[in-house]
């Protein structure tokens, strides 16, 4: 016959219940507790830094891939190789629209899981942070100067 109650005495419903692959029952809210109070704080820490690790080793992934299969910024003569100053670059300058795609505040990361998980599509490219600026720069002179033709 199957246990009613958990340790704890809490009821197993079918909302409380949490069924374990292997077909071991578990009370939700004993779970729960367990997590925040004792699995959380011990390995807090440890999490962050996987985290912070596995979004360095993505970035540098991402970009390796779309600098032409090395770290660095795509401009001829450019030898930017720094990590923390290179940047995706939407060639057609559609990021907007693709993080828009995503989710109401995707960026970063979630751009760069999403280009991984569909096989690093065309359209984009590594630039350093000069020459990103520089070419925003450049396409706002250019839109000036067609409205100014009109």
């Amino acid at each position: 016959m199957r246990k009613t109650h958990c340790k704890r005495g809490h009821r197993f419903t079918e909302k409380n219940t949490r069924v374990s692959k292997n077909g071991k029952r578990t009370c939700r809210k004993c779970f729960r507790d367990y997590y925040r109070e004792v699995w959380y704080p011990k390995h807090k820490a440890n999490k962050s830094l996987i985290n912070y690790k596995y979004l360095q080793s993505l970035k540098t992934e991402v970009l390796t891939h779309y600098g032409n299969g090395r770290l660095k910024c795509v401009v001829r003569g450019c030898k930017v190789q720094d990590l923390d100053m290179l940047t995706l670059d939407h060639v057609k300058n559609d990021g907007g629209k693709h993080r828009e795609s995503l989710g109401r505040k995707a960026g970063g990361a979630s751009v760069y899981v999403d280009l991984k998980r569909r096989g690093f599509p065309e359209g984009h490219q590594t630039l350093c942070a000069n020459h990103q600026l520089k070419k925003e720069i450049m396409r706002c002179r250019r839109l000036r100067e067609h409205r100014c033709k009109n």
